[in-house]
């Protein structure tokens, strides 16, 4: 809920080019694809693409997954506005990010990077499971090479 929070308090207060959040969100994102890349979910063409190839050339790779609306009648609720958590026991990443999206004042360019599964592992810097750090390469390079 906080971070539905901040998207609405950004999209409403800032005139962003992008609105991009990373969460370590779901369970769903590490059992599809473990730490091998990220889980993205986008409104705009323009902006998975620069964030796909902005992530192979970083090595934080990310997997585009869709933001259908057939998704959004499992966030549907008889008592509230909406709810954050389906009854299925399939798709929770897709439903997470479909919950976000309600969030985000029709902004025209967003992205939710679900790094559940990369945000920890074994890194070069540690000799046991630490923080990563992924998506701050990527972010980075992002903001660097955008035009």
């Amino acid at each position: 809920m906080i971070l539905a929070d901040g998207l609405s308090y950004l999209a409403k207060n800032y005139k962003t080019d992008f609105l991009i959040d990373l969460a370590t969100l779901t369970g769903s994102a590490v059992r599809m694809f473990g730490d091998t890349c990220g889980a993205m979910f986008s409104n705009n063409d323009e902006l998975k693409n620069l964030l796909i190839k902005t992530g192979d050339l970083t090595n934080q790779r990310l997997w585009n997954l869709p933001l259908w609306e057939v998704w959004k009648d499992d966030i549907q609720s008889d008592v509230a506005d909406l709810k954050n958590i389906s009854m299925k026991p399939i798709g929770d990443c897709i439903i997470a990010a479909k919950f976000l999206e309600q969030f985000i004042e029709n902004h025209p360019k967003w992205a939710h990077l679900d790094i559940a599964g990369v945000a920890f592992g074994n890194t070069g810097y540690s000799k046991e499971k630490a923080a990563t750090g992924f998506g701050v390469q990527l972010l980075a390079d992002l903001i660097e090479n955008y035009h």
